[in-house]
């Protein structure tokens, strides 16, 4: 019985650590401002990328959306293979504290990604009109899958709470999460791809950076709550090698998708080009690649040199950030060329 209880005072301090680093998303305008600032990049607080006649595309509110989605369901891809990698050691009630820590910080974040999507659309008939049809279109696919994996999400958090992890209704809604999970992070990807009329994003190519990314962020936030939680890299060494694996992963998947535009030409290639050495090229250089590749490589081959456990937090802090501008990136490099309709 103490045991129970030790569990669920972990529970409640993880719960409070996630809410704790999301609550800021709620000044998104803010943040866009310091990126602003910090990277170069010209634009109004409130929306982001233009059309060829200057009209707002995606505002700041679907940015966040992307990430937070994505993140969250990765968080919870990781959580799910922590506690079934370790179900044949530990106690069948017992479940890793990184796997708590995966789970609860899903559910903050998919909230938190609920909300953004709902001031993204603003208008209540809006919101009503998406979740009418769940196959209406894309994003009402895409909302669907969001709101299915937060009500699971909330109920393997609420089982945790309750010391009910030994139920078979959890192991249920924990394979369920990482079905609707799998769903959400390849949404993201192909939400921006299906629009045909954006040749930067028309690309399978980006389904593929977008999972990549949501996997290695959700390692990320898993390693940074535990970390947090525990004080230390305790119980870390595997899911800091698992993580540097699926950053390599990102890598190349971002830097095949590049390749792939700048090879499309014309307003694909033109979108990279502001990427490399245009108005983003702060953004995509010092946020992107420094803050989101280079310095968790740095964290992980000093850590191995020095042995600082901290490294480890700012590594992981560090994906987070990268993951933030990757989104940045791709939707403030779009630029809407000419469609070819043929009419009979």
């Amino acid at each position: 019985m103490v045991g129970g209880f030790a569990d669920v005072r972990l529970d409640a301090r993880i719960a409070f650590a996630s809410l704790a680093c999301p609550a800021n998303f709620a000044l998104v305008a803010i943040v866009n401002r310091l990126f602003g600032f910090a990277f170069g990049v010209r634009g109004g607080p409130c929306y982001t990328g233009l059309d060829c006649k200057g009209e707002c595309v995606f505002s700041d509110f679907a940015i966040w959306y992307l990430f937070l989605a994505g993140t969250a369901a990765g968080a919870f891809l990781w959580a799910a293979a922590i506690d079934i990698r370790g179900a044949h050691v530990l106690a069948r009630n017992s479940v890793p504290f990184r796997s708590r820590a995966g789970f609860h910080g899903c559910t903050v974040l998919l909230a938190f990604a609920a909300l953004m999507l709902f001031l993204d659309l603003g208008n209540p008939y809006d919101i009503l009109y998406l979740f009418e049809n769940p196959l209406r279109s894309v994003m009402s696919v895409g909302a669907w899958l969001l709101m299915l994996c937060l009500v699971v999400s909330v109920a393997v958090s609420a089982l945790l709470l309750l010391g009910r992890s030994a139920t078979g209704l959890f192991r249920v809604l924990e394979l369920a999460g990482v079905v609707f999970g799998a769903g959400v992070m390849t949404y993201t990807g192909v939400l921006l791809s299906s629009m045909v009329s954006i040749d930067f994003w028309n690309t399978p190519w980006l389904v593929l950076l977008f999972v990549a990314s949501a996997v290695s962020c959700g390692a990320a936030l898993v390693e940074a709550l535990s970390f947090v939680l525990v004080g230390s890299s305790r119980g870390l060494r595997d899911l800091a090698r698992a993580a540097g694996t699926s950053r390599a992963v990102e890598f190349a998947a971002l830097a095949v998708f590049l390749l792939s535009r700048w090879f499309a030409g014309g307003a694909a290639q033109s979108s990279c080009a502001t990427l490399f050495a245009g108005d983003l090229a702060g953004l995509f250089w010092g946020g992107l690649v420094l803050c989101g590749f280079a310095a968790p490589l740095a964290c992980d081959m000093a850590n191995r040199l020095v042995r600082v456990p901290v490294l480890r937090l700012a590594g992981a802090v560090s994906t987070l950030a990268g993951g933030v501008c990757l989104r940045y990136c791709v939707v403030l490099a779009a630029a809407y060329s000419a469609i070819t309709v043929n009419v009979t």
